[in-house]
Parts: C-alpha cells; sequence; structure tokens
C-alpha cells in the first residue's frame, strides 16, 4: 500500500497542524487564564479552561484526521 501523497503535501499538512495547535493549545489557554485569573474564582475559572480545552482537542483531532488522505 503506498499513498499518494508527495513529501510537499505532508509538510504543509505538518505545518498546519503545528500552527493550529499551538495557537489553540498554548496561547489561547494563556490568554485566557490571564484574562479569567481576575474575574472568576478558581472553581469555575478551572472549569472554563478545562471546557475549552476538551473542546480544543476535539477539534484538533478532527482536524488531524482531516488532513490525512487515505491511501490509494
Amino acid at each position: 500500500m503506498r499513498s499518494e501523497r508527495s513529501w510537499a503535501g505532508a509538510v504543509v499538512s505538518a505545518a498546519i497542524m503545528i500552527v493550529v495547535v499551538g495557537v489553540t493549545l498554548v496561547y489561547v489557554p494563556n490568554l485566557l487564564l490571564g484574562y479569567l485569573t481576575t474575574r472568576l474564582v478558581p472553581t469555575w475559572r478551572d472549569f472554563v479552561v478545562v471546557a475549552y480545552w476538551v473542546v480544543a482537542f476535539v477539534g484538533c483531532s478532527i482536524l488531524f484526521v482531516r488532513l490525512q488522505r487515505r491511501a490509494a
């Protein structure tokens, strides 16, 4: 079973995933924690951040699967 995907396509897909995961799972939670620290009590802040992480992880997983092509 050989995939018809070129190296350039694989590199582009990997770069997209690295950028999306970096922004979604590192940068945005950092901003979210900084914003929510002074506005919510720790219990609700933790719930909001965990809920965001779950949604972001599921979204990144869906993107990962969609970026992969089926082997011909």
